[in-house]
């Protein structure tokens, strides 16, 4: 993004700097591209001295059936409600609206916001329709993933406006094999642990699918998050995590199964690597956290999809599922809503004690007592879930990286090892792309 300052039309200087989260994208000028529709409709039902407003997100393409957007109504007159989760293809009764002028802004979990101004007459029933942007034939290899549409549909546009560089050409991309990978980024093989294919490809854009070996990951309480070893000449390589509940991923509640998709003509300044989840009921919660809209997020979460990640990881009979939990639990403590936060800390004490394999549910509870801290004890209780965290290996989020490194960094103590791990946890989280909700480390 470049600024220009100017006096009187003559420019006196410019900046240029890059977009990181949080920063969401609202389309100005050209119009929303929405259709609005108005329709008499009987007093009794618009509610008497108003009317009625109804919105849909229209899409041609079969996508998430689980809050494919967040609508936000504000304007002249009290709207009944003023946030709502918004389904595919599907009109939802919105509000009763005194007659007036309203704005009504669409939330994408891409990072990006359409807006629609509107008049509601009286004894009228208006609805709205958003064309959300389909995807290209390049977006057709990650399906329904809306969690990707950010990586691979900004990639793709810049790639469109830049110069091209002499570095810049396909390479081949090859998964050599999958492990442990530490803080310290010391990487140790776990051979057998998942079969790696590649599925499509379109010259430039990679899918691999993800077979696990195993049958119930979270069954055990032991193990750390596995890492695949991407390699493309000339001398880049990632480790990118992989988020699987096991070989029966198809068959649990809202599927789960972890993909992902290499990008082969990556710039060196640009992650090669992207983690999708073909799994239709998350990834509108995913697409959320991975640009930091937690406000968005959580009315997702209050729609019923907070109920489900629950029921995911505790009652599902196929495979215990902790990731839509993880997600939702750092959407609520990254609001800074004490309300929300409280609801999901038990939770994540559970996850933190059963299973060793999740440094994200430590890492939740030490940033959660960083944040109201009120005496040395309440720091002391931040460090050691930070430390425990840490201890794990590299977590399956981008945030619960990022809260590790400013945990461990905003603590001091004389603690043996301490210093090594605070300069292992930036270093960690300088190269790990926070634009992507899990975690992909850059080592080239």
């Amino acid at each position: 993004m470049k600024f220009v300052a100017t006096v009187n039309g003559t420019a006196i200087g410019n900046a240029s700097s890059n977009v990181v989260p949080p920063a969401l994208f609202v389309e100005i000028g050209g119009g929303s591209g929405a259709r609005v529709l108005s329709k008499p409709t009987p007093a009794a039902r618009a509610g008497g001295a108003g009317g009625l407003l109804d919105i849909s997100a229209m899409l041609n393409a079969g996508l998430p059936s689980s809050g494919v957007a967040i609508a936000k109504v504000a304007g002249s007159g009290s709207p009944t409600r003023s946030e709502l989760a918004i389904e595919p293809n599907i009109v939802t009764e919105f509000a009763r609206l005194a007659a007036g002028h309203y704005e009504v802004e669409l939330r994408r979990p891409d990072g990006r916001i359409v807006s629609q101004g509107i008049d509601i007459d009286k004894n009228t029933l208006t609805t709205i329709l958003f064309p959300l942007a389909e995807p290209s034939e390049d977006m057709a290899l990650a399906g329904e993933d809306w969690a990707l549409w950010p990586a691979i549909v900004g990639e793709l546009a810049s790639l469109g406006a830049a110069e091209p560089e002499p570095s810049r050409g396909p390479r081949e991309v090859s998964f050599d094999d999958v492990g442990i990978l530490g803080n310290a980024m010391h990487y140790e093989r776990s051979a057998g642990a998942f079969k790696i294919w590649k599925s499509n490809s379109n010259g430039r854009l990679d899918r691999f699918e993800v077979n696990d070996t195993v049958e119930r990951r979270f069954d055990s309480s032991s193990g750390m998050p596995l890492f695949a070893r991407v390699r493309a000449m000339p001398g880049r390589m990632e480790y990118a995590v992989i988020p699987s509940v096991g070989s029966n991923g198809a068959n649990v509640r809202g599927r789960w199964m972890p993909y992902l998709i290499t990008d082969t003509s990556a710039a060196a300044s640009e992650r090669m690597t992207s983690v999708g989840i073909d799994g239709l009921k998350w990834v509108g919660l995913f697409g959320f956290l991975g640009v930091r809209d937690f406000a968005s997020g959580n009315v997702l979460l209050d729609s019923g999809l907070g109920h489900s990640a629950t029921v995911a990881y505790e009652d599902d009979e196929v495979a215990r599922n902790p990731f839509p939990a993880l997600a939702a639990a750092l959407v609520a403590v990254g609001s800074g809503e004490a309300a929300r936060t409280k609801k999901w800390l038990p939770l994540m004490a559970r996850m933190s004690a059963d299973h060793r394999a999740l440094p994200d549910a430590p890492i939740i509870l030490g940033r959660h007592r960083l944040m109201r801290a009120k005496s040395a004890g309440d720091l002391e209780a931040a460090l050691a879930h930070f430390e425990e965290g840490y201890a794990r290996g590299v977590p399956y989020f981008s945030l619960s990286v990022d809260w590790l490194s400013r945990g461990l960094n905003s603590i001091g103590t004389n603690s043996e090892g301490h210093r090594d791990r605070q300069m292992a946890a930036r270093r960690l989280a300088s190269r790990v792309d926070p634009t992507a909700a899990f975690t992909v480390v850059r080592m080239s």
